[in-house]
């Protein structure tokens, strides 16, 4: 006999799906807005710019949700500085060092390997079962990113190197699978999504801010030009608030594993982005690529039932 708990699902979440669908876009316009800032802007300055004026932004609407729970959020702190941690110094200034060392593409493709790190931990740390539909998508989306990685040829299989910004990325992409788990921990889903984010950000901001002003004490150099600023505000409107709002929420409602899965969309969207705005050619392979990842985010996205 089948039987639901109450916080579970009877069907398809299709606004949270919806959402999910469009946030790896958002989440791709970051490597090409950071590619393009790393080259005026300090990394660990652009970092906390960045995570300060989201800050900035969502305080004020949320100020009197953040201080209703404040027994909770005092009694979690570590927890809440962990998150600023992981979801904003690593995966903001670190990864924006990352960006100094390797490209915008690289950074994107290595972090699609994101849902696939959430399943090994969950599943090593926290014992969630899987279903085979889930690991036949894990394997499926895989397999179309080492495609459009290796151009669809075995000689490049056989030639592909991580240099140190690869290797970086691969840490970046790590700590947000870790970020991606910890969300759904009891004393942040009871926080709005919008709370969270101002929350973390605001914890981020304070923990970037020591490393930004060592590189601008050594550098002399603070953003000051009207590109600057600008590559700046598309990163806090778009790849800030927009991507992760979306990707909060998506984790809420679909769980970290299901909403992960929709990041193997970012080398589609990547791809996408450098057609439209660099002007890249676009090969068969990257259609062979994208077909598979699609395959693989529609199977991986299956959420096991329980049953009694």
């Amino acid at each position: 006999m089948t039987q639901t708990t109450p916080d579970e699902p009877t069907g398809p979440d299709w606004t949270a799906l919806a959402v999910m669908v469009g946030t790896p876009l958002a989440f791709a316009t970051n490597a090409a807005f950071g590619r393009t800032a790393v080259e005026s802007v300090n990394p660990f300055t652009l970092a906390m710019l960045r995570w300060s004026l989201v800050a900035l932004i969502l305080l004020p609407f949320v100020w009197t949700t953040l201080v209703t729970p404040r027994q909770t959020l005092f009694a979690n702190w570590r927890a809440t500085l962990l998150m600023g941690f992981l979801g904003q110094f690593i995966c903001g200034g670190v990864f924006y060092l990352a960006l100094t060392l390797t490209t915008a593409a690289n950074g994107i493709l290595i972090y699609s390997s994101v849902p696939a790190m959430i399943v090994v931990i969950e599943r090593l740390f926290i014992g969630r079962p899987l279903i085979w539909r889930q690991i036949l998508g894990i394997a499926i989306a895989t397999g179309g990113i080492v495609f459009i990685m290796t151009r669809g040829s075995w000689t490049e299989l056989l030639a592909f190197r991580f240099n140190l910004g690869d290797a970086i990325v691969v840490l970046t992409s790590l700590s947000w699978a870790i970020y991606s788990i910890l969300l759904r921990r009891p004393a942040f889903k009871a926080l709005p999504n919008t709370a969270g984010l101002a929350l973390f950000s605001l914890c981020g901001a304070g923990l970037l801010l020591p490393a930004a002003a060592i590189e601008i004490a050594i550098t002399g150099q603070f953003p000051v030009s009207t590109d600057q600023w600008l590559s700046i505000a598309a990163i806090v409107l778009v790849s800030s608030l927009t991507a992760f709002l979306g990707y909060q929420f998506g984790v809420r409602r679909l769980g970290a594993a299901i909403a992960s899965a929709f990041m193997y969309l970012l080398p589609i969207y990547g791809i996408l982005l450098a057609w439209l705005l660099v002007g890249e050619q676009i090969f068969a392979f990257h259609y062979i690529g994208t077909a598979l990842v699609l395959v693989g985010v529609i199977f991986a996205s299956a959420k096991a039932r329980r049953t009694g």
